[in-house]
């Protein structure tokens, strides 16, 4: 995007999602980027309110939305809300998804659902790029879902990826004078806060014992606000995620 000459601007989050106050912007923006159903990477859900605000702060500026879903399907203990694309009257919602969490990466295949007046100017550009995924993956990840499986293997995903958020919350519930988690309710991973004068150091110590620490300092564009780190739990086995609080434990 920047080297098509677009200007970047942050928006800040809290606790209803993104804010959709645009007054501090010097010029309506374009198009807007979101991850609505769960920020990342501090996984909040925009409220329903923020969502409506949004889509009419688009209408009102002619811009356009792009809304990527890349792990709604692993809500945890809320029902997730409906999406931007299905609450949009005006047609300003890009809606992305992909298989790669909710199946395997190396499939390599993506969707969108477009605003019917964009889908010749998508095709011709999906065209120039690289033609297609391949056909026979195409095909197979279709007669997985119409016959069934795929709905098996959401419900399936859900329940051992909850087991294994429900491990790793209760690993860390002794550290909780320490560790604050933030938004565990759904997701393949969550954030957790620590005091900002010790992440560096606890950061350190922990990497040096192969822990795959992620500082949130890392996803800010403008100024820090918050000090801790990413914790993924999807890809660990049980064993995995004890070795690893284990060890966490012993850093700090």
């Amino acid at each position: 995007m920047l080297c098509a000459g677009a200007k970047i601007i942050p928006a800040p989050v809290d606790h209803d999602g993104l804010d959709t106050d645009l007054s501090s912007t010097l010029l309506p923006p374009k198009l807007i980027y979101t991850t609505p159903s769960h920020q990342y990477p501090l996984g909040v859900m925009m409220s329903l309110p923020r969502r409506m605000a949004l889509l009419e702060q688009a209408a009102q500026h002619n811009a356009w939305i792009i809304e990527d879903d890349y792990d709604s399907e692993f809500s945890y203990d809320q029902r997730p809300l409906p999406a931007l694309q299905g609450l949009d009257q005006q047609g300003r919602v890009i809606y992305i998804g992909t298989f790669s969490k909710v199946l395997f990466p190396s499939l390599r295949i993506a969707y969108l659902v477009l605003p019917p007046d964009l889908i010749p100017a998508f095709v011709n550009a999906r065209a120039a790029f690289d033609g297609h995924t391949p056909q026979l993956a195409q095909a197979v990840t279709a007669d997985f879902m119409h016959q069934g499986h795929f709905a098996s293997h959401i419900r399936q995903m859900r329940v051992l990826y909850r087991s294994r958020r429900d491990l790793l919350l209760t690993g860390l519930q002794p550290l909780s004078e320490l560790i604050q988690t933030v938004n565990v309710n759904g997701g393949l991973q969550f954030a957790v806060e620590v005091d900002h004068q010790r992440e560096p150091q606890w950061t350190a110590a922990g990497q040096a014992q192969g822990l795959a620490l992620r500082p949130l300092s890392q996803f800010y564009f403008g100024e820090r606000k918050k000090s801790g780190w990413l914790l993924g739990y999807a890809s660990l086995s049980n064993i995995q995620i004890n070795s690893a609080v284990d060890t966490l434990k012993k850093c700090l």
